[in-house]
């Protein structure tokens, strides 16, 4: 019952922010991605009760609607606003149709922008837009840790100096820090456009001090020449739980090319931190729960881990394509001197629609 008020309430904010907000020039938008997915092991899968199981499952890759926008108060000062939520009821009980997402307020001027909220953390930003599979089953955060969205965070992004530099940052309040951490902050630098509009190239570095209870730096960098776009990341990771000795190093690349309504895609990704979606997924009991999950790091041993995926997708209009692709995962770990392989295989297919 309360599941069904609380449901009733978003959809009703969201209603009443749109009529309300118009005559400010909100923009609504919003995006609906479903997807046929047959699996080996189903560890990757997007719903938590389809892992480990495998079979066929319609999968929803981060369907979402929102509303953002910005209104002046004064000279070079605008109040800038972001509600965004998760709709999840393709797949997911009736009864909750909508989960958190990127939700804030915040003011924008010469001196560039700051948000408080729920959002990405700059450290995840710092992406760009590296992960040719993203928001499904073989995004990069199966292998990567740190991609995860911060509640009652405070991100700042400097204007860009030169039209080329930017510096920004994460902080994430006291009631929202990671359980292990003393502080929890971000750190990014980015030269160049992640979206190859400016500039044909895209360069970031970042750190990470405790959200997500780890420690990592991150490069990022990626290029675009004609219809070909090239990145590469790589990042080292390290558990920040007392008494957890994990850390370990990640690599991805990935490769894009259009061929007119058409891209092609591909990307390969290997990790040894096991910190990661997919070992988590692969071990730990979806309750969340952290001291299972701590005992989980404590024990594990030679983690290793590959991922290899293809895949393409074919332009309907502007805003609509069908996909398809094939992503395969290889690895192994040992827990209390037992040898595990991490192995899956999936075959996905579906459509994504955004507005």
């Amino acid at each position: 019952m309360k599941k069904s008020l609380l449901s009733a309430s978003v959809a009703s904010l969201l209603a009443a922010s749109s009529f309300a907000a118009m005559a400010e020039g909100p923009t609504v938008y919003g995006r609906l991605d479903v997807s046929v997915t047959n699996s080996n092991n189903g560890i990757a899968s997007m719903r938590s009760e389809d892992r480990g199981v495998g079979g066929t499952v319609l999968e929803n890759n981060a369907s979402m609607i929102g509303i953002k926008g910005a209104h002046n108060v004064a000279k070079d000062l605008d109040v800038i606003y972001k509600v965004e939520v998760g709709a999840n009821g393709m797949t997911s009980n009736a009864s909750s149709p909508f989960s958190s997402r990127a939700t804030w307020i915040g003011v924008q001027s010469v001196a560039g922008s700051a948000i408080i909220g729920r959002e990405d953390s700059v450290f995840k930003q710092s992406e760009g837009k590296i992960d040719a599979f993203g928001n499904g089953n073989s995004d990069i955060d199966r292998l990567l840790p740190g991609q995860g969205r911060e509640a009652d965070v405070v991100n700042y992004y400097s204007p860009r100096i030169a039209n080329l530099v930017t510096v920004n940052g994460s902080y994430v309040l006291n009631d929202g820090n990671a359980k292990y951490a003393d502080r929890a902050y971000a750190l990014n630098a980015t030269i160049g456009d992640k979206g190859f509009k400016e500039q044909k190239f895209y360069v970031a570095g970042a750190m990470v001090d405790g959200l997500e209870d780890i420690k990592a730096v991150r490069g990022v960098a990626q290029g675009k020449v004609a219809d070909l776009t090239l990145g590469l990341l790589y990042q080292n990771s390290e558990s920040a739980m007392p008494g957890v000795d994990r850390k370990g190093q990640t690599y991805v690349a990935s490769a894009t090319y259009a061929i007119g309504d058409w891209l092609l895609k591909a990307q390969y990704g290997q990790d040894n931190s096991g910190l990661g979606n997919f070992a988590k997924f692969a071990f730990v009991d979806q309750n969340k729960n952290n001291d299972q999950r701590e005992q989980f790091l404590k024990d594990m041993k030679d983690f290793d881990l590959k991922q290899f995926s293809v895949g393409a997708h074919y332009n309907l209009s502007s805003n609509a394509f069908l996909y398809g692709q094939y992503t395969q995962f290889d690895g192994s770990t040992t827990l209390v001197d037992n040898k595990i392989n991490l192995d899956d295989k999936l075959v996905t297919v579906g459509i994504r629609y955004t507005f």
